[in-house]
């Protein structure tokens, strides 16, 4: 690996002068690595900056010497030699070599800058268009946060209206019992089978009591119809339920048991709206889950109990089950 002859150091790639065959660092030699390459055939011709001078190792012992004169003297009137005329003019020439490099060195730079400009203007556009979608989805935020207050206002005045409303489903309903389990039969009396069931849980009834009963579809297409019995007053509705209760709590109340076919068992409860039944199977199943030993309905409000000493619990909604875990 050759040495350069400015810095006495090992030279990888440098510049090689074409008069005294030294390889210089391109620093070193006072010229850049792209001004170097874009001399082409011209590094034939390259000399360093020794040479330039006239200093370099490689001047031929032939050429003949000059010595300027040792008192002062007219350069107008000193005679040049076609020798000194010539190495004046390679001299100018190699400095009009490296000016090439520099320019082309110029050239390069202006070429990158402008590419550098055009990156920064293309930037700055990118930019300013991020900027503006993010003004805009600044301000979209805003709207859905509003949006969001507003939903959340109109959902709790939903959920109020909707409590409402089952509120007076089940308040219209308040002096009907169902009655389930009696099997359907054509030409059948609804009326007698209410007064029946009435005998057999020890309360009287009488027609005059009695506003309607009728069977109401049901859910499930393969079991009889409900009986519905709507009376003239809630407290006449409450007895009965209340006795009908008492009954079954010591005895099954069943299909023979007011003389009718099979042995099917008769549930007689308050007639709860399909909102207040799903409740009711969500609150038994949450009462499971959590231990507690009581779930009813009395006057057609869903209550739970924990135990005997606890505090009673009215479920209205879905909510109140959280009172319960």
């Amino acid at each position: 690996m050759p040495t350069c002859s400015k810095c006495k150091e090992q030279v990888a790639d440098g510049a090689d002068c074409s008069l005294c065959k030294s390889c210089l660092h391109f620093h070193c030699a006072g010229i850049s690595e792209p001004g170097y390459r874009k001399l082409g055939d011209r590094k034939m011709t390259w000399r360093c900056p020794k040479c330039k001078q006239g200093q370099g190792q490689g001047k031929s012992p032939s050429q003949p010497s000059t010595t300027k004169p040792s008192g002062p003297t007219d350069l107008e009137h000193q005679e040049i030699t076609p020798t000194q005329l010539m190495k004046e003019i390679k001299d100018i020439a190699n400095k009009l070599n490296s000016l090439d490099s520099i320019v082309e060195d110029i050239k390069y730079l202006k070429d990158n800058l402008t590419q550098l400009q055009k990156s920064n203007v293309q930037t700055n556009n990118v930019i300013q268009e991020l900027s503006k979608k993010i003004v805009h989805l600044e301000s979209r935020v805003k709207e859905v946060e509003c949006d969001k207050e507003k939903v959340v206002c109109l959902s709790q005045k939903v959920e109020k209206l909707e409590i409402q409303i089952q509120f007076k489903d089940q308040w219209a309903r308040l002096n009907n019992a169902e009655i389930k389990g009696v099997p359907m039969k054509k030409g059948e009396n609804l009326l007698d089978i209410v007064i029946s069931i009435g005998s057999k849980v020890d309360f009287t009834l009488s027609k005059s009591q009695i506003n309607y009963v009728t069977r109401v579809p049901n859910r499930d297409p393969n079991s009889a119809k409900p009986i519905i019995v709507c009376f003239n007053n809630r407290f006449v509705k409450e007895d009965f339920v209340t006795a009908a209760r008492k009954y079954s709590s010591m005895s099954p109340l069943t299909t023979i048991a007011i003389g009718l076919q099979g042995n099917n068992r008769i549930f007689v409860n308050d007639h709860l709206t399909a909102y207040n039944k799903t409740l009711l199977n969500k609150t038994k199943t949450v009462a499971q889950e959590k231990n507690f030993q009581f779930v009813w309905v009395k006057n057609s409000k869903i209550l739970a109990r924990k135990n005997t000493t606890s505090p009673i619990i009215s479920i209205k909604t879905e909510r109140d089950l959280q009172k319960m875990i």
